[in-house]
């Protein structure tokens, strides 16, 4: 009886340990995505403040609109009073 709750034992903690790591890889990519958008908005900034080069009307619409989802995303995450 007691080698069954140990190999049950053993087969939950592995579960455990599994999905945690899962959920770490997820938060990893997640992480990766996040700052490929910041990127992605930092160098279109920096081209046209650097460069003097300008985007096009719809480019601005959709960096403008990139930028709203991003700050509507991010104000998601923090605490209601």
């Amino acid at each position: 009886m007691k080698a069954d709750r140990i190999r049950v034992n053993k087969v939950s903690k592995n579960g455990y340990l599994s999905y945690w790591k899962k959920a770490r890889e997820l938060e990893a990519m997640m992480q990766e995505s996040i700052l490929k958008n910041i990127r992605k908005l930092i160098n279109e900034k920096s081209t046209v403040e650097y460069t003097g080069k300008l985007l096009s009307p719809a480019r601005s619409k959709e960096l403008c609109k990139h930028a709203q989802r991003f700050i509507s995303w991010a104000g998601s995450l923090l605490p209601r009073k």
